[in-house]
């Protein structure tokens, strides 16, 4: 629990922060000013560390230098990458500053990233309601992001941006992007947000609940919708009541609600795939296939940060003759860390999840194993291998066993 005004502040911006550069929009439109305030928030965590954790800011030292002594050797294999790989080493060090903060204010991933997701959550809800369903009309903009791929979004007032419509029953619908990059970014964030309601707080707030519901179905991200369903029926499952016809009504019903709920999720899913869905699908199913062949060419060193160059001359010169367009590059983060970083870059993140997940799972199984359930779900269906939503888990693995073993202290990480 946060005493200090500043700190709760400061905690409140790095979840802003983390989100907005994890598959958020505003960076294409206003990368600089936002790097610029990360620059400045990280500083100002930096001067509190100082001030309040001297010793321990100083001791950050040894983790930090050995991760990015470890990681630098790999630009012997990243020569063409050489930009993009310092500058994800650059946020590598800003992270643990930002991990060493919130385990000295004893404050979860969880905390920090929900404490924003939690008013965005009616945000969304209330801006979608307005334009979509009441069809107010009030100020928008066409505008075009920049990057690898481009897109062509209608952007009310900067809270919230569309640019994906589908047909469903001859009836049209607006997938609901919020402030992301895609609608499927919502859908990860809104489970995330479900994930902490049901299995991190001690009471949930129903509102906020069926808020985040409708604002999922409005996102159609079908990865997103089948995790929900799970999430609901693992905490329908591990709810206890005392009475015996309640027990007993509930080993009847469980089966039939896990039925009609997996039908449903069979549903939404051949729904989607032979309809709008199609191409999205048989996408993800050809960057599977193709990252796994990169891998095993080059498994130990990879093909170097970032390199999406090998993945596309095979995708224009061995599938694409299948109609799945032109949408190059992949959609899937875990295939690309493994073909683009192998089995050496992929071992920093593989030790860094496992001793966070392995601490979560003292205090917490159930919650532990769903929040890591989630956390592989979107990496494989989603290119978040290098944002600093998965880095910030990997460091702050690292930070735990760091602690752990060269500290020696009893104090763990708490997680509210």
């Amino acid at each position: 629990m946060l005493k200090d005004k500043t700190d709760n502040m400061i905690v409140y911006i790095i979840g802003f922060l983390i989100i907005i550069f994890s598959g958020g929009i505003w960076p294409y439109f206003y990368g600089k000013y936002f790097e610029i305030i990360y620059i400045a928030v990280a500083m100002v965590i930096l001067l509190v560390l100082i001030k309040d954790y001297l010793l321990d800011t100083f001791k950050l030292l040894i983790p930090v230098g050995f991760v990015i002594a470890y990681l630098s050797f790999e630009l012997v294999f990243y020569s063409e990458s050489f930009d993009g790989y310092t500058y994800f080493l650059r946020n590598l060090i800003l992270l643990f500053l930002v991990a060493l903060f919130l385990y000295k204010k004893k404050v979860s991933i969880l905390t920090c990233l929900t404490k924003v997701l939690y008013h965005y959550n009616y945000i969304c809800f209330i801006l979608y309601i307005i334009i979509f369903i009441l069809n107010i009309n009030i100020p928008h903009n066409i505008v075009q992001n920049s990057g690898f791929n481009v897109n062509t979004y209608t952007s009310y007032m900067n809270l919230s941006y569309y640019h994906q419509i589908v047909y469903i029953s001859d009836k049209l619908f607006i997938r609901n992007n919020g402030i992301f990059y895609e609608p499927c970014y919502l859908g990860m964030y809104i489970s995330l947000f479900l994930v902490n309601e049901l299995f991190y707080r001690d009471k949930i707030r129903l509102i906020a609940v069926i808020v985040a519901c409708f604002n999922l179905f409005t996102t159609m991200s079908t990865t997103a919708l089948i995790f929900v369903v799970a999430i609901f029926l693992v905490k329908f499952y591990t709810l206890k009541f005392d009475n015996r016809l309640i027990k007993l009504l509930k080993n009847i019903f469980i089966p039939i609600i896990t039925f009609a709920c997996g039908v449903v999720a069979i549903y939404i899913y051949i729904s989607k795939v032979q309809g709008f869905g199609k191409l999205s699908y048989g996408i993800r199913q050809e960057d599977f296939l193709l990252g796994l062949k990169l891998f095993k060419e080059r498994i130990i060193a990879g093909w170097g940060f970032d390199n999406l160059n090998a993945i596309i001359f095979l995708e224009s010169s061995d599938l694409r003759g299948n109609g799945l367009g032109s949408n190059w590059g992949s959609s899937n983060g875990l295939t690309l860390l493994m073909y683009q970083g192998g089995l050496y870059f992929l071992m920093v993140y593989v030790t860094g999840i496992y001793y966070y997940f392995k601490d979560l799972y003292l205090k917490n199984k159930i919650g532990s194993l769903i929040l890591l359930s989630w956390l592989i779900l979107f990496l494989i269906s989603e290119p978040i291998q290098y944002n600093r939503l998965i880095i910030f888990f990997v460091v702050y693995g690292i930070l735990i066993r760091y602690y752990d073993v060269f500290k020696n202290r009893a104090e763990k990480m708490y997680f509210s």
